[in-house]
């Protein structure tokens, strides 16, 4: 997301990569970026709707992989690709193991004529992905291509971790293995500034609504891609909402205190809010929430997780 953030990475061994052959796929499904691009009802922010020449598809394996374990790797790495800088080009990555989530990794290798891809198509096709595993409930391995204006420029695979994190990656089917690098998206330290940390307080609305899981992550996710595009560091000027998308009745709202020194509202502190939103909420109940987000003891924005209507201030029509 912003020029000033490095894009902190650790080589691994080399190890096999996976390579999917027409044996191993039991189901082909394509997803163009229309079914993302027409959804998303946002305010307050920039409109960067996926480029029409993009869109996955999504090659289904037979082994079952962990819901939760998918969904939460993904939303961590969702996170650490929207901290980076919006044009950023990436040559590989592999997802941070997860101590509370360890049965899945994801891993990302280019395709095609060039050696690395830009950061937004890796942000639009892992939502996408994870779109379709949410709505189709299908949670098994997968090869994910990434494509471009009829060119695979790209590939995601989701894999069940069966041995320590950083160990040979299996494909969908033994036949057919290449190898090569693998590198880690390791936050950086430059945002999260030690001397100075941010802290999400959260709490359940009294008397709030139950949230659906699946339109929880369908909506976190959503956020996660719509606060990917403005500078890490730039504030939060105005009070940001995204969704209801996608027929669900969920939004989330941000809005910074107002203030005339720093520390303020950044949009990295909203995307790390959105990292811990989904463990919080899963650890305790899935129920409406209200942030308040500080850094050091200053309070610098609120926000919510909340269902479409339930407060009297409630606008439930967005232009």
């Amino acid at each position: 997301m912003q020029p000033s953030w490095t894009f902190a990475i650790l080589y691994a061994l080399a190890n096999f990569f996976p390579f999917a052959t027409a044996a191993a796929i039991n189901n082909d499904r394509s997803t163009t970026s229309s079914l993302l691009s027409t959804n998303i009802t946002t305010l307050g922010l920039p409109n960067v709707p996926i480029d029409p020449h993009f869109k996955i598809s999504m090659k289904l394996g037979r082994s079952p992989i962990d819901e939760l374990s998918c969904l939460m790797v993904a939303v961590d790495t969702m996170a650490d690709l929207a901290l980076q800088w919006w044009p950023f080009r990436i040559i590989h990555f592999r997802s941070k193991p997860l101590p509370r989530y360890p049965f899945v990794f994801i891993h990302m290798e280019p395709g095609g004529p060039n050696k690395d891809i830009p950061n937004r198509f890796v942000i639009w096709g892992l939502h996408m992905a994870m779109i379709s595993y949410i709505t189709q409930r299908t949670w098994v391995e997968s090869n994910v291509d990434l494509v471009y204006a009829g060119t695979k420029v790209g590939t995601l695979y989701f894999r069940k971790t069966v041995a320590p994190p950083m160990t040979a990656i299996r494909p969908l089917d033994p036949e057919d293995q290449t190898t090569g690098d693998t590198l880690s998206i390791v936050p950086s330290p430059i945002f999260l500034n030690a001397t100075n940390p941010s802290r999400a307080l959260i709490e359940f609305i009294p008397n709030g609504q139950t949230l659906n899981r699946g339109s929880l992550f369908l909506i976190i996710f959503s956020a996660l891609q719509a606060v990917a595009f403005p500078i890490t560091n730039s504030f939060v000027k105005e009070t940001i909402q995204i969704g209801p998308d996608n027929g669900r009745d969920i939004r989330i709202v941000f809005t910074s205190t107002p203030r005339k020194e720093p520390p303020e509202l950044q949009y990295g502190w909203v995307i790390e809010t959105l990292r811990v939103l989904p463990e919080w909420l899963l650890s305790r109940a899935l129920r409406e929430v209200d942030v308040e987000i500080r850094v050091g003891n200053t309070l610098v924005g609120f926000g919510s997780v909340e269902k479409v209507g339930r407060r009297e201030d409630d606008q439930t029509s967005i232009s």
